[in-house]
């Protein structure tokens, strides 16, 4: 797997436990299912997975798209 979307997936739980969020509270926060942040944290990229997820980040936690792939 490309390595901008292994450092993606590794980000989601990084910022999920730097702000003490739940799994649940992460999901509700971007829009998606416990399950999907489930996949994301194990390593596994949803293959429907919206880009809207990537602004929902900026919008929450005011990092840059582009940097969320670093």
């Amino acid at each position: 797997m490309d390595d901008s979307i292994n450092n993606f997936m590794r980000n989601i739980t990084d910022l999920r436990q730097q702000n003490g969020l739940s799994k649940r509270q992460m999901a509700h926060l971007l829009g998606v299912s416990v399950r999907t942040i489930t996949l994301l944290e194990r390593g596994d990229f949803p293959p429907n997975l919206s880009v809207n997820v990537v602004f929902r980040i900026q919008k929450h936690f005011g990092i840059a798209a582009a940097d969320q792939w670093k």
